[in-house]
């Protein structure tokens, strides 16, 4: 009979830590969505792509009272022998991101060229537009080029 008093403590202290474990499990939390950072509230979709073959001009509006955020970029040179600078600024002058296009699809004479350049880019923390600015697409060379840019309105 000495042998079960030790039991039913162990029992018992295994009952009570069950408990609390699933009392931690089962409690409420707060929600956590994309993104962690600024709110995203926009009153619509919040959400944005935009995507051309156009060269430079306006390409995100920032709203009064909402920052644009740009989370990624796809630019694709287009064939034959160029080169290509393609920036994206605000239309307070800041320049947030700019990239290098090549191409040289030409061959003959033992030279094969070489892939024209596609830039594939996902920002982990965004390229913040501020509110009321617009986000510009600045660009110089002779590449042809297409682009698509996403991202997200959020309040600053």
């Amino acid at each position: 009979m000495k042998d079960s008093g030790w039991k039913m403590m162990a029992v018992a202290g295994f009952a009570a830590m069950g408990g609390m474990m699933w009392s931690q499990v089962l409690a409420p939390r707060d929600a956590v969505g994309y993104p962690s950072g600024a709110a995203v509230s926009y009153g619509a979709n919040p959400l944005f792509a935009v995507g051309s073959t156009a060269g430079s001009g306006i390409i995100v509006v920032a709203p009064a009272g909402q920052i644009a955020v740009v989370t990624d970029v796809v630019l694709a040179a287009a064939g034959g022998a160029c080169l290509h600078t393609v920036s994206l600024e605000t239309s307070g002058g800041e320049t947030l991101a700019a990239f290098k296009l090549a191409s040289d699809t030409s061959t003959g004479s033992g030279y094969d060229g070489f892939t024209p350049t596609v830039v594939q880019h996902a920002f982990s923390s965004g390229l913040p537009v501020p509110a009321g600015e617009t986000l510009n697409l600045t660009e110089s060379g002779t590449c042809s080029f297409g682009y698509t840019i996403s991202g997200y309105y959020a309040e600053p």
